[in-house]
């Protein structure tokens, strides 16, 4: 692709395999236009994207700002082809621009139709192509506004349902080493759910890793009193109290 946009984790440009710089300040508005169609990757209506980012002006102004904007923009990309405007709906062009995000639910929308269809060595290999993708989350470091969060939520949704079922399948085939090194991706992910901290303490666990498994038991101690107020349960409690019976 002439274009690839990298929007999980740091947002950068490649144009021609060669990163793009500028200066944010004079580029802002045209970054803002491009995340948005990063969000949106069927595309937006001009009316819409003029609302989003020229909230406070009038239909007028908002639009003509739009289309400068959009001028500005495909000179940034170096391919006017990137982006298409069509009876007013504004997109990036799959045939010019790759997007790191797009590419990433891509894989991880086949992986869970090979899940629900019991194809797990499929399913295992698309999700492990994703993780190569998901640096971080999505704009994880730009300003947030409505149509962003939606889509950072969604991918790491997906991408944590994905990096759980890879877990669970090593885990199930007795490949712990592999199981614990996902479940720990996991927690990277998201920090608050409780059975993901109990695969990850029997994996340590049944590997003779007696105090990872206790350290894992204290970091979800930490985290439930700090976000909930409140002690793991007594699941969790029961499984330290048997790591810590044969440790002695």
């Amino acid at each position: 692709w002439p274009v690839k946009i990298y929007a999980l984790g740091d947002f950068r440009i490649v144009r021609d395999d060669v990163p793009v710089s500028f200066a944010r300040k004079t580029q802002k508005m045209p970054l803002e236009m491009l995340k948005v169609l990063v969000a949106n990757s069927g595309g937006i209506s001009e009316i819409a994207m003029a609302d989003l980012l020229w909230p406070d002006a009038d239909g007028d102004l908002a639009f003509q700002s739009c289309a400068t904007t959009r001028y500005r923009l495909r000179k940034l990309l170096g391919q006017p082809e990137a982006l298409t405007i069509r009876d007013g709906h504004m997109a990036l062009d799959p045939r010019w621009c790759w997007v790191d995000a797009w590419a990433c639910e891509c894989l991880l929308d086949s992986a869970q139709t090979f899940r629900h269809n019991g194809s797990q060595e499929q399913a295992c290999r698309l999700t492990e192509q994703s993780l190569a993708l998901y640096r971080g989350r999505f704009l994880e470091r730009e300003p947030e506004n409505s149509c962003t969060v939606s889509t950072s939520e969604r991918l790491r949704s997906k991408f944590l349902q994905g990096v759980r079922y890879l877990a669970q399948c090593h885990e199930n085939a007795g490949e712990l080493e592999k199981a614990a090194q996902y479940y720990a991706r996991c927690l990277d992910i998201d920090d608050c759910v409780e059975e993901v901290y109990q695969h990850l303490m029997r994996c340590h666990h049944h590997l003779g890793r007696h105090d990872e498994a206790l350290g894992v038991y204290r970091r979800c101690d930490h985290t439930f009193k700090t976000v909930f107020g409140i002690k793991p349960s007594g699941a969790t409690e029961q499984l330290r109290d048997a790591i810590l019976s044969e440790r002695k």
